[in-house]
């Protein structure tokens, strides 16, 4: 199984509503692993940690997914926040993962899974054009993400990638045997990201997304 953390730069808005500068704008890191539920591939969130206070709440309101309020940094080759910090150095031409590979396993999913209050499983999906992704060089300094499930993540990623980002549509949340009510209640723009990937030794072999290190 792969679990990875995700570092974006995001300008997020409502479908109904204008793009607010500082407003719609955040700084994200996530920590996600990769799943299937009744054949269907997507990512489980396990952490999900953001700058900006409004958008939180919007994303609590609007999405399934657990955000957490962390005071963050991001400039050119480097990231930082009390969960980790990196920096890192871009490298290469952008381009597609082929299809079939590793990076495309990773890359191209398309819907989320996460857990409500209740517990009940919801999913979301997502559209967005294929990534493309550059090799990128990370030198990690300090990585926490993984301590509260007990994954412990090496000062070097196994698999690293760069992108500059594409734009992306998330459908409302719903239970996965349940039809969604709304198709598209929000928006996202995906300006950067950055992904630094290792494998972990499942703890259920079953495939459930509710699994931290659940096998896709």
């Amino acid at each position: 199984a792969w679990a990875s953390v995700v570092l974006f730069r995001l300008k997020v808005r409502p479908r109904c509503l204008p793009y607010v500068p500082f407003v719609s704008e955040l700084i994200e890191v996530n920590l996600r692993t990769y799943v299937s539920y009744r054949g269907v591939r997507g990512v489980n969130f396990l952490s999900v940690h953001a700058d900006n206070r409004l958008a939180i709440a919007a994303g609590k309101l609007f999405t399934p997914m657990p955000y957490r309020r962390a005071k963050m940094a991001y400039r050119p080759g480097e990231f930082t926040s009390h969960v980790i910090r990196t920096q890192f150095e871009v490298r290469g031409e952008a381009c597609e993962a082929d299809r079939g590979s590793l990076e495309a396993f990773l890359l191209e999913r398309y819907r989320l899974y996460a857990a409500d209050r209740s517990g009940e499983l919801l999913h979301a999906d997502v559209q967005h054009p294929r990534w493309r992704t550059q090799s990128v060089d990370v030198k990690l300094k300090c990585n926490r993400l993984g301590d509260e499930f007990d994954l412990g993540f090496s000062a070097t990623p196994e698999l690293a990638h760069f992108s500059p980002g594409v734009p992306a549509k998330f459908g409302s949340s719903a239970v996965p045997s349940r039809p969604s009510l709304c198709r598209q209640r929000s928006t996202t723009y995906e300006r950067s990201r950055i992904c630094s990937r290792r494998s972990i030794a499942p703890t259920r072999p079953d495939g459930s997304p509710t699994s931290c290190c659940a096998r896709s």
